[in-house]
């Protein structure tokens, strides 16, 4: 089993941790075994690329100067976006390598170099593979409302991260709350006091109500619906 090989790595004595045809034996069956092998051969590429092979999570325990190896880097982020997180600085803002990690899954964004939180293009990408990609966006205002109303249909608190101009836009907010209705503590106050967006979201999630204005929380029948 993965834990009887990492037990088995874990146990060889230190001088055999550097011994190549060892450990390479080891992570062809458990990738993350590269945790137990010397410095020196989690800097060999044959070894690493042979457990990366095994478990892309192996990424983790390769050395500084691999995560800084495009060809390795990319392959990894490509099987597992959010890899990005152990890849070298230089590398999270190579537009290669960002790319690819951001098709695979949208909120490895938190990952990337600032520069590419502001580019609309990138974050348009992150939030069609994953709305709540929306929280690491430095450009939100300049991203279009056919692709925030797309985000919050999908994941209704993305909204929280929008434009204020989009927690007042009717049609965002009814998307959003009818996906969450807790999203409703997101939105304007004008959308608080709109009875059918909060009718919405009280009868998606009954909690939403106390997010409403106090008026409609007094409202008989929304309150028979949180009930």
């Amino acid at each position: 089993t993965v834990n009887s090989n990492m037990v088995r790595v874990k146990s060889v004595p230190a001088a055999s941790a550097d011994d190549a045809e060892k450990v390479l034996w080891h992570v062809q069956r458990n990738g993350r075994a590269l945790a137990y092998a010397s410095e020196r051969l989690r800097n060999d590429r044959s070894i690493v690329e042979a457990a990366i092979q095994q478990n892309p999570m192996a990424m983790v325990f390769a050395s500084e100067a691999l995560k800084d190896d495009v060809q390795l880097v990319l392959r990894c982020v490509a099987m597992q976006g959010f890899l990005l997180e152990h890849a070298s600085v230089r590398l999270q803002g190579c537009r290669e390598i960002v790319f690819a990690a951001i098709q695979n899954n949208g909120f490895a964004l938190q990952w990337v170099s600032d520069s590419w939180k502001r580019d609309v293009e990138l974050c348009i990408l992150a939030i069609e593979n994953n709305p709540r990609a929306l929280a690491f966006c430095r450009c939100v205002e300049q991203i279009d409302r056919e692709h925030i109303l797309n985000a919050v249909k999908k994941h209704g608190s993305a909204i929280e991260f929008v434009s204020n101009d989009f927690k007042a836009d009717r049609a965002v907010v009814l998307a959003a709350v009818e996906n969450e209705g807790q999203a409703l503590q997101f939105a304007s106050i004008e959308m608080q006091q709109d009875l059918e967006v909060v009718r919405t979201a009280v009868r998606n999630r009954p909690c939403a109500l106390q997010w409403a204005s106090l008026e409609l929380r007094a409202n008989r029948r929304l309150v028979k619906d949180a009930i």
